[in-house]
């Protein structure tokens, strides 16, 4: 098997025509960040994820791309793992850990390409159709019952497994939200709700989930801060 011959990173920054104030998220523009990785061979493999705003292409650059250039693929595994245990100092999770698997993703679809595979054969799985969901309906100045309703009849026609309403941090008028929502859906498409982590007690949001119940909600997304098991837990089996 051939060797990396490049590692690059790019950011990308679009401009977004509304401001989404997500409680204490202001969202101006969407950031990606794109990972290039090419083998000696001329095979290329890509990755692209969200930055939102952290420095993803620089930590790349920094501390993976003077470790990793010139590797020969087939030592891969063992040059993750060594690269894992030389910034262990960096933690468990965060910036660095977005920024290694951002590398890692455009890796493993450069040996794919390597050995002539689709990259889900790759990895042992196959390719079979798959559903999926569509996320939308960010709540802007401007929304209206009007406008949502509009959005929600034009997201039915892809006929996805589910759509996904992000939430406006007050919960009672997502709850008024979710009720245009269910009512503009003729088909019956579940409906998902992202919290993006803005729920500090499940006493905040436990009267409200309950009711949406009613609404044929397929799941609440993300209600707390990522490690807050307990009240994941208590939200989960009151629901």
């Amino acid at each position: 098997m051939t060797s990396l011959k490049r590692l690059s990173a790019y950011e990308v920054r679009v401009p977004l025509p509304r401001t989404l104030n997500l409680g204490a998220m202001i969202i101006r523009d969407r950031e990606y960040v794109i990972v290039e990785a090419e083998s000696e061979a001329g095979n290329c493999g890509y990755s692209i994820g969200f930055t939102r705003g952290a420095p993803i292409r620089a930590t790349i650059e920094r501390l993976l791309k003077p470790r990793w250039e010139g590797i020969n693929l087939e030592d891969y595994p063992l040059i993750y793992q060594s690269t894992s245990r030389s910034n262990r100092f960096l933690g468990t999770h965060g910036v660095y850990w977005r920024a290694v698997s951002a590398a890692d993703c455009a890796i493993h679809d450069l040996l794919a390409k390597e050995a002539g595979l689709p990259l889900c054969v790759y990895l042992g799985g196959q390719i079979t159709p798959v559903e999926v969901t569509l996320a939308g309906c960010y709540p802007t100045n401007d929304e209206t019952p009007e406008s949502l309703q509009q959005q929600m009849e034009m997201m039915e026609q892809y006929q996805a497994a589910g759509i996904k309403l992000t939430s406006a941090t007050d919960y009672a008028r997502d709850t008024e939200r979710l009720r245009i929502a269910r009512s503009a859906l003729q088909s019956g498409t579940p409906l998902l709700i992202d919290l993006y982590a803005q729920v500090d007690h499940v006493a905040d949001i436990l009267p409200y989930a309950l009711r949406w119940a009613e609404y044929d909600l397929l799941w609440v997304e993300d209600p707390f801060w990522f490690d807050n098991f307990d009240d994941l837990h208590d939200l989960a089996r009151a629901l």
